[in-house]
């Protein structure tokens, strides 16, 4: 049995990001982490708002971020899987076993959206999928617009550009 447990920030954060694609990252990391968990365990997701400062981090530029992580308690990742987890077509499933697009999905997906993935995994501890964000808008005026309501000062170009 796996049991789901989300921590999710309670103030509402807007990013510029494919609503689809967000789906089908997110339901490919949960496929993973089932798999990495065979025989039961704890899927978790968890979002916040981060500020990376200048300099912080090499990946990311200095701004306000929405992180999503999500976890498992499987089996974790060896040092050279997980060196090679983003690389395209990379997979340590058997013919037959399926697969698909999975980490590098995750990467290719948060750096078109100007911002970055990573994993943390410890063998027999289980694995972490991390994405950074970018925030579209930091005012908590922006936060607390309803539901489908365009937010002052946004573009749709913002949600086209790609950092890679």
């Amino acid at each position: 049995m796996i049991g789901v447990d989300f921590r999710l920030q309670a103030q509402r954060a807007i990013c510029f990001i494919d609503r689809e694609e967000i789906l089908r990252v997110m339901l490919n990391l949960a496929l993973n982490a089932r798999k990495a968990m065979q025989g039961g365990g704890m899927l978790s997701v968890e979002t916040s708002t981060v500020r990376v400062d200048q300099d912080a981090d090499e990946n990311l530029a200095a701004g306000d971020y929405i992180r999503i992580a999500v976890s498992d308690t499987g089996h974790g990742m060896t040092e050279e899987v997980l060196a090679r987890a983003f690389e395209p077509f990379f997979t340590t499933k058997t013919l037959g076993e399926g697969g698909g697009p999975g980490f590098s999905q995750a990467c290719g997906f948060a750096r078109q959206a100007g911002g970055h993935a990573t994993i943390e995994s410890i063998v027999g501890k289980g694995t972490s999928v991390i994405l950074f964000l970018p925030l579209a808008v930091a005012s908590a005026e922006a936060v607390e617009t309803a539901p489908g309501t365009p937010v002052p000062g946004a573009s749709r170009a913002n949600h086209d550009r790609m950092a890679c």
